[in-house]
């Protein structure tokens, strides 16, 4: 990408190439900057005020020096990484219905982009509406319209209101999409450096409604990483964090990104294994051989819980090591067989108070 930003050198100029520099660097773009103080420059190439920006000799960005410097900076280069698909940054897909729980996952998902280095869309999936006149079907254009407006409006609202350094504040996207949500999310979820953060449905605290549903579908066969967010749940720090680990092997690269997102947050990760049967052959060398090959400064400990039921024994874990975050691998479609049977419904006021992220391995 090629770049070129007109301006006298004053602090405003400065801070142009330096925040554009910073944003463009966090999303791992390649940019050669071009800095243009030429009065007869700015003519020539037809900018009218400045600073401005101008990516590969087309596009042009003026930022509004009245006032409204810090936003019209930050919308040219949201306009810029845009265009990027926000190059290597993680995207996080936050479904919305415009429910309390909804706006508390984007919550959520708001201090996650901000740790991960994230970018954030929002998204409503609209199923249209219709109406049988006569045995014809006509479809409900006037509400797709509204809940496309709702939905803008709220974004729009989110992209004013940022306070701070607004280059560590993460950018926001709208998303709307008519379909069926679980196959669009899914869909969402096959593309590259993407995470789903959800809120766990349902207004009850049952197992049915708040895993028996779109969350819980989207859990078990989505292609990237989820986050499910309880009702209620607050993001606060992360310090602890328990994987729920069956095998070493088939864990592995899960546990490495687990380990990663411990290193960001400066947290501890805590690795449990319940051990079920005699014989269990879990092997804690080859785990300790992983953590200190990617991960030699990582606080971590290795917790293996015997004569316990996996719930039992997950319960056990949590309260022992005041978990802030759950973490589970689970090959499609089998996850629940072992940690999540029928017997939840026993101890489901305890998981709904803890943040779950899944990962998949195919």
């Amino acid at each position: 990408m090629k770049i070129k930003i007109y301006g006298t050198g004053t602090s405003g100029h400065q801070m142009v190439k330096e925040k554009l520099s910073e944003s463009l660097l966090n999303a791992g773009l390649t940019f050669q900057i071009e800095n243009i103080e030429n009065v007869k420059s700015f003519i020539h190439d037809n900018v009218h005020s400045v600073p401005a920006i101008r990516i590969d000799d087309i596009d042009l960005y003026e930022i509004n020096m009245n006032g409204r410097f810090n936003s019209s900076l930050r919308s040219a280069i949201q306009q810029i990484l845009r265009k990027e698909n926000y190059g290597n940054m993680t995207k996080f897909i936050i479904p919305t219905d415009f429910s309390e729980i909804s706006f508390n996952a984007y919550n959520y998902a708001n201090n996650l982009a901000k740790l991960l280095n994230g970018v954030l869309y929002i998204t409503h999936i609209y199923f249209p509406n219709s109406t049988n006149v006569n045995e014809i079907v006509y479809l409900d254009e006037s509400a797709e319209k509204i809940y496309q407006k709702k939905l803008d409006d709220f974004v729009g609202s989110i992209n004013q209101d940022w306070i701070g350094d607004f280059v560590k504040e993460p950018f926001v996207e709208a998303k709307f999409i008519t379909g069926f949500p679980y196959k669009e999310l899914l869909d969402l979820s096959e593309e590259k450096d993407t995470m789903i953060v959800m809120g766990s449905t349902g207004s009850g605290d049952s197992f049915k409604k708040i895993f028996g549903s779109l969350s819980l579908d989207v859990m078990k066969s989505a292609k990237c990483p989820v986050f499910v967010i309880p009702k209620d749940v607050q993001y606060t720090d992360i310090k602890n964090v328990l994987f729920c680990s069956e095998d070493v092997s088939f864990d592995a690269n899960a546990i490495i990104e687990a380990g990663r997102l411990c290193e960001k947050a400066g947290a501890i990760l805590h690795i449990g294994h319940i051990v079920t049967k005699v014989g269990d052959d879990y092997k804690i060398d080859e785990l300790e051989s992983l953590l200190t090959q990617y991960f030699p400064n990582l606080n971590y400990i290795i917790q293996m819980v015997e004569d316990k039921s996996p719930l039992e024994g997950i319960e056990m874990m949590v309260e022992k090591s005041d978990v802030d975050l759950m973490v589970f691998n689970t090959k499609h479609r089998n996850f629940f067989t072992r940690w999540l049977h029928e017997s939840v419904t026993e101890h489901i006021a305890l998981y709904t108070k803890k943040p779950i992220l899944v990962f998949h391995k195919d």
